[in-house]
């Protein structure tokens, strides 16, 4: 059911229209803005597929596209990430697993995103999206997947933007979704518990369900998501994140210039499932003290040949190396990587420091290749946010009655959904 839009309120979109114009020509700022909004709970790289379309929609309708209807002109695009606040999500979906501390550091740390607008409703209202639209945030366009988004009384959360024209859709990851996430890490919570059971036995829970066995994603093939991924992005020169990258390269080389160093290369192993904001902190940390971070994902057959007392990884490898290389502070990617350094490793990427995701994983080993190799093994704790999946997994268990009444709600929603949905064929 959509909601009655009067007239009046139709003549928004044109009258933003026509204040991008006027604003265009008053300060020569060639920007297209394309709006997402969402809780972006558990950031996964269905996620970031969705900013990366989104972005890709605004380079698109920038370059005056078949679309049309968009500000003439406009030379470069910024994506702005409206975040759903911790209440809104628990008043219209039910708890969200990361408080919006974490779920902003996610967010922001997302390649394709220019600016965040934090605490934003979950309805889209007439005043909301005449906010939007005005001058204060200078929108052009909101973007949104083709995955039900409903309000708790059943009406679609998109339909002002959809009547005004103003909307744009954009496709689903399929194979990954935070209701599916959450399922897992209930299993693995309940896995964990029990550390006298081997991976495989059923009565641990190490072994995935068949309900929630894990699907890989299908939106394009393996080598062309790598691809899609880890192309470099090009910020507006109006964006915060371009003023912050500025700043960073800036303070870099002029830190090297003062030590008179060569280019250096920080190489980070780890398992990188379940992307959070301690994974994030952790690639900061590297790009501050490295000209080069390069993030290595152990293969699957590794972790679980490895981590025997452990259930296998909640995402392969290649679906890890997507959360990863989305990640601004990530230069590049090994999707299957050893767990192990190598003297092949530290010659090929020119490595002058490794950073393992979890301190206790090195190996005297390690230390030998290092030593032989000239490279600083280097110590990056915890600070603020906990980088462990089972500290996700224990918040979740914690709250596992409200998270299992929120599960069927939402799979409820989108059984309904997709039982009327008329689906669109792939680019």
């Amino acid at each position: 059911m959509i909601p009655f839009v009067s007239s009046s309120f139709l003549l928004v979109g044109a009258v933003a229209l026509l204040r991008a114009k006027k604003t265009l020509k008053k300060t020569g700022r060639k920007v297209f803005r394309v709006y997402v909004d969402g809780c972006f709970d558990l950031m996964h790289f269905g996620h970031a597929n969705a900013l990366r379309q989104a972005r890709a929609i605004a380079s698109f309708a920038s370059t005056g596209g078949k679309e049309g209807g968009y500000v003439e002109g406009a030379e470069e695009v910024e994506l702005i990430v409206g975040l759903v606040s911790d209440e809104e999500i628990l008043r219209c979906k039910g708890p969200p697993v990361l408080p919006e501390q974490e779920r902003v550091k996610c967010v922001r740390a997302v390649k394709w995103v220019d600016d965040i607008i934090a605490n934003v409703p979950y309805e889209l209202t007439k005043e909301f999206v005449e906010e939007l639209f005005s001058e204060k945030y200078g929108i052009d366009c909101i973007v949104h997947g083709d995955d039900p988004c409903y309000l708790p009384d059943g009406t679609d959360a998109y339909a002002i933007p959809k009547a005004l024209g103003k909307y744009r859709e954009i496709k689903r990851t399929e194979g990954v979704s935070t209701t599916d996430l959450v399922a897992r890490l209930l299993e693995y919570a309940d896995a964990s518990e029990n550390t006298t059971s081997q991976v495989g036995d059923e009565s641990s829970g190490g072994k995935r369900s068949e309900k929630n066995e894990r699907h890989e994603a299908r939106f394009c093939t393996t080598a062309s998501r790598i691809a899609q991924f880890a192309a470099k992005v090009s910020y507006s020169k109006t964006s915060k994140m371009h003023e912050e990258t500025e700043k960073r390269k800036t303070d870099k080389k002029q830190r090297k210039n003062e030590k008179n160093e060569e280019t250096t290369c920080c190489y980070v192993v780890g398992a990188f499932d379940v992307f959070n904001a301690g994974h994030v902190e952790l690639l900061e940390e590297c790009s501050f003290v490295a000209d080069k971070v390069v993030c290595a994902v152990i293969a699957d057959e590794y972790l679980t040949r490895d981590q025997t007392n452990q259930p296998p990884p909640m995402l392969n490898q290649s679906e890890r190396a997507m959360s990863a290389i989305a990640c601004r502070h990530c230069d590049d990617v090994v999707v299957g990587a050893p767990a192990r350094l190598t003297d092949d490793i530290c010659k090929t990427f020119n490595v002058t420091a490794v950073v393992f995701e979890d301190d206790d994983a090195v190996t005297e080993r390690d230390r030998n290749v290092c030593e032989k190799n000239g490279v600083q093994i280097l110590s990056v704790k915890e600070r603020v946010f906990s980088r462990k999946k089972l500290t996700i997994a224990k918040r979740v268990q914690a709250n596992r009655a409200l998270f299992e009444e929120r599960q069927k709600r939402k799979m409820a929603s989108e059984k309904a959904y997709y039982e009327q949905k008329a689906f669109v064929a792939e680019d």
